[in-house]
C-alpha cells in the first residue's frame, strides 16, 4: 500500500475545517485567589487594555473546582482533589488541560485561551 506521510494526513484533517470557524476570543486565567497583590491586579488591567475585544475571565480555586464538577462530575473533581494543594501550578495545569479538552469536544464553543498567575511569597 501507499504510505502517507503525517504532515499529509494533518492537512487533509484541518482543511475540513470552513474558512469563517474561529475560536472564541475569551483569556481564562487562574490563580488561588481572587485577592491578588496590585502588581497582578494591574498586569490584568494591562492584558485587558491590549486585547479590548477578548472577554476575560479570572479563577479562583473554588471556582477551578466549580467548572471541573459541573462539566466532568464528581469521579474527576476527586481526582482533582488528590492533588496537594501544595502543588498549585499541578492543579493549574489540570484546569487548562481540562478545559482545553471540553473546549475541542465542544467544537471549540468553549474558550481554550489559558493563562495562570503563580503567587510567590
Amino acid at each position: 500500500g501507499i504510505r502517507v506521510s503525517r504532515e499529509t494526513r494533518w492537512l487533509s484533517a484541518l482543511t475540513q475545517f470552513e474558512a469563517t470557524w474561529r475560536i472564541p476570543r475569551i483569556i481564562h486565567q487562574t490563580c488561588s485567589s481572587l485577592d491578588l497583590p496590585m502588581p497582578l491586579r494591574d498586569n490584568i488591567e494591562q492584558l485587558k487594555s491590549a486585547n479590548p475585544d477578548w472577554d476575560y475571565r479570572l479563577y479562583d480555586d473554588s471556582a477551578r473546582q466549580d467548572m471541573i464538577g459541573r462539566t466532568y462530575g464528581g469521579d474527576v473533581l476527586a481526582v482533582y482533589r488528590l492533588i496537594n494543594p501544595a502543588y498549585g501550578p499541578a492543579r493549574a495545569d489540570l484546569f487548562r488541560y481540562l478545559a482545553t479538552f471540553y473546549s475541542s469536544i465542544r467544537g471549540f464553543n468553549k474558550p481554550i485561551v489559558i493563562g495562570s498567575c503563580i503567587k510567590r511569597q
